[in-house]
């Protein structure tokens, strides 16, 4: 019998008290695109700000505020903290529950892998909890390297991840992989990690994040992308992939009910022509809406179809994401949730 943890990683479709992005800049990498992701980002939080407040991570509170002035006050709530990018998700923190109260695990964030600069990124928790909006909720900074993305969680103590993203000796040099999962275990209250096979999606930084591949959508219910095609590049390791999660058992010792999302048709970068990872994986799950990425593609609508047969009680939207893509994330990179009780009550 397996030992019952005071810790939880919360479930993404749990309910949630607030959704944090980090705003795009003049500094960062974007070129010509950054308007067109700040619309994309715009998009989402006009859909989240409906139902729960959205927390925005930027360098000017006063711009953002001009560019978001459409989303009702009592909804948004700014910061001014500079970062180097805009994946919240893999710079944002990982909340676990502790006896009915939550934690903000601050991990370590190093540009996947030391491939970008992260100084700032680094830092944008520690700004965020400064400010005030999270009270007396208390952050807990590690030293392990680990980002959202890499990890999915059911709620119930079961962790999915990847094994070339967990065991990248560029994030944790000193580790071995027993001794990395027994921490990761203990930090975030899992009884169990999975891991998908060795691959990743063309144009990925992250080295095989598993939000761009595999998804929890119930405990039971794992959304994963299908390689059909065996002239396409992935089809291999995508199968792998499939006969892997054919293979898991949920804690109740049964097969888990699969959704297979199509793998889009390649999308390429307009300027070097490298081919980018577009997934429609990468979907947000806030308390009204399933976000969806779309590519402008028939397959947007299999994509759609399949996705609303799961998420029954949750409107599935769609946000174009060929002008997020060209810096290697979907929407789901964008963001990062906070389960209920985070967000102070006096704010």
């Amino acid at each position: 019998m397996q030992e019952v943890s005071a810790y939880r990683l919360p479930a993404e479709w749990e309910p949630q008290s607030a959704i944090q992005f980090t705003w795009p800049n003049e500094r960062m990498d974007w070129g010509k695109d950054a308007l067109a992701v700040q619309d994309r980002i715009h998009e989402c939080i006009t859909l989240i700000a409906e139902d729960q407040p959205v927390i925005v991570a930027g360098q000017d509170q006063n711009l953002i505020r001009q560019q978001l002035s459409d989303i009702p006050i009592e909804r948004l709530h700014i910061v001014e903290v500079h970062s180097n990018d805009v994946w919240a998700r893999d710079h944002g923190p990982i909340t676990v529950m502790y006896e009915g109260q939550p934690i903000l695990l601050d991990y370590q964030f190093n540009g996947w892998g030391a491939k970008y600069p992260a100084s700032l990124d680094n830092q944008v928790t520690k700004h965020l909890c400064e400010s005030g909006l999270f009270e007396q909720v208390e952050r807990r900074e590690l030293s392990l390297v680990l980002e959202g993305g890499a990890i999915e969680s059911d709620g119930q103590g079961t962790i999915i991840g990847s094994t070339d993203c967990l065991l990248d000796k560029n994030r944790n040099p000193n580790e071995d992989w027993d001794e990395l999962i027994a921490q990761l275990k203990g930090q975030l209250g899992a009884t169990r990690v999975l891991t998908l096979p060795s691959g990743q999606l063309a144009g990925d930084d992250t080295d095989g994040h598993i939000d761009t591949i595999a998804r929890f959508c119930a405990p039971n219910t794992i959304a994963y992308v299908q390689g059909k095609d065996p002239r396409d590049e992935h089809f291999e390791f995508l199968q792998s992939v499939e006969r892997e999660i054919m293979q898991w058992r949920t804690l109740a010792g049964q097969p888990y009910s699969l959704v297979p999302l199509p793998l889009p048709d390649p999308c390429f970068h307009p300027e070097d022509g490298h081919r980018l990872p577009a997934t429609y994986a990468n979907f947000i799950i806030s308390n009204k809406y399933v976000i969806v990425p779309t590519y402008q593609q028939d397959k947007d609508q299999l994509a759609i179809d399949r996705l609303s047969q799961v998420f029954q009680n949750r409107k599935v939207v769609v946000v174009d994401a060929l002008p997020v893509i060209k810096q290697h994330g979907s929407l789901h990179c964008l963001c990062m949730q906070y389960p209920k009780g985070v967000l102070s009550e006096k704010i």
